[in-house]
């Protein structure tokens, strides 16, 4: 039980603190590894607007983006908000990460995560190449994961999460007023927020092809397991329904 509820929990708050990052990355759509932010420099950008160098022609405020509340949350350019939204549903996530970790080591479940050979490696992968030639791996290998689905539910928990967490912070004007040794230690607050971005760009691949994934292969399997915690082939059904409801209400918030 407690399993499908941290996982209920973590799907809510990832699918909409992405959301929130989105509204947030909105308000300046570019990306340095510089704190000097020269126009040009950004390695990547997402606004097809140029910035002129004249100084003076141009403040951060003309480049926000107003994005549709379907893509960004709150929407609407409203940053402050998405701010807000962002910092209460860390919290959260955090809080639910932590009970979902301490469950895990007290109750030995941590082995169905963490790889402890490097066989895991070739397994990984035999599914990646079984995928790719648009394959089911079968039942049978999956216990309860298959070696890609553990590898990547290992990336995701104990990596990306940790960097996530590492690089919040040092976006925080405040934080690095405080204690500015810590954005230095990460390169800068540009370069924290450039790493804080491929970890979200990471999270959402991983949930665009985790659901994608437990629609395709054994769905039976994988919607009754997680919503009911075992197979029930009477209440498919049911289970879809609930899943479905679940990803529209993330999406629609």
């Amino acid at each position: 039980m407690w399993l499908r509820v941290t996982y209920l929990i973590n799907f809510l708050c990832i699918g909409m603190l992405i959301r929130s990052g989105i509204e947030i990355l909105a308000s300046h759509p570019r990306l340095y590894f510089n704190n000097h932010c020269t126009p040009g420099s950004e390695w990547i950008r997402f606004t097809r607007d140029t910035v002129p160098l004249e100084e003076g022609a141009f403040t951060a405020r003309d480049d926000q983006r107003d994005l549709s509340p379907f893509i960004s949350l709150p929407g609407r350019a409203k940053i402050g908000l998405g701010r807000a939204w962002h910092g209460i549903l860390t919290c959260v996530w955090m809080v639910n990460g932590l009970v979902y970790v301490v469950l895990m080591i007290a109750t030995g479940a941590w082995r169905r995560l963490v790889p402890t050979s490097l066989e895991i490696l070739p397994k990984a992968w035999d599914s990646f190449l079984t995928y790719l030639h648009l394959q089911a791996p079968s039942l049978c290998d999956f216990t309860p994961y298959d070696g890609l689905q553990q590898l990547g539910y290992f990336v995701i928990v104990f990596v990306a999460a940790p960097l996530m967490i590492i690089t919040g912070p040092a976006m925080s004007p405040a934080v690095v007023g405080r204690f500015p040794w810590y954005a230095k230690m990460l390169g800068g607050r540009q370069t924290a927020r450039s790493l804080h971005f491929l970890g979200m760009a990471l999270y959402l691949g991983f949930a665009v092809v985790h659901v994608l994934l437990v629609f395709i292969v054994h769905r039976e399997h994988n919607l009754t397991h997680i919503v009911y915690g075992h197979f029930d082939p009477a209440r498919v059904g049911a289970a879809t329904l609930i899943v479905v409801a679940t990803i529209a209400g993330v999406i629609a918030l």
